[in-house]
């Protein structure tokens, strides 16, 4: 079954309307995260792997914004990760699944004492994060032609 009709049938999705300017701050909301995690990159790995996986997360949920859903219940984040990966399809498969396992890992960090991570682990995070934030605001854009991001990331 479709992830979409999925999510909506067992009340994990449902109906939103959002404004482009309320859309835009959340995507612009994504790359101060990424910035964040940028900063924190040198000081804290888990710091700047939080902040990376936020960022992706603000723009999943942006991504379920415009196509008119936003999550509700239990499991908010795994619902964002695969309904994003749903409505931006194929092409975004390897991204949605690296999005996946950091959200798993990033359960770990949060609920279970101990949750291990590498300086390679918030390096891979901080690369991923900046290419979904990247390849998705390109999505956003091209969905709606009347949708133009007026920031780019920061260098």
């Amino acid at each position: 079954m479709d992830p979409i009709r999925r999510f909506t049938d067992n009340g994990r999705l449902e109906p939103f309307r959002i404004e482009r300017a309320q859309l835009a701050q959340h995507v612009r909301a994504a790359y101060q995260d990424l910035a964040e995690a940028r900063a924190t990159f040198p000081v804290s790995d888990r710091a700047a792997y939080v902040f990376a996986y936020t960022a992706m997360l603000k723009i999943g949920r942006a991504v379920l914004f415009l196509h008119g859903y936003r999550p509700k219940g239990f499991g908010q984040h795994e619902t964002v990760v695969e309904a994003a990966g749903a409505l931006l399809g194929k092409g975004f498969a390897a991204l949605t699944e690296r999005f996946d396992r950091m959200r798993r890992k990033r359960n770990l960090l949060i609920y279970e004492v101990g949750g291990l991570l590498s300086h390679a682990d918030a390096d891979t995070a901080f690369k991923t994060a900046e290419q979904y934030l990247d390849k998705v605001r390109d999505h956003l854009e091209r969905q709606d032609p009347q949708l133009r991001f007026e920031f780019r990331p920061p260098a």
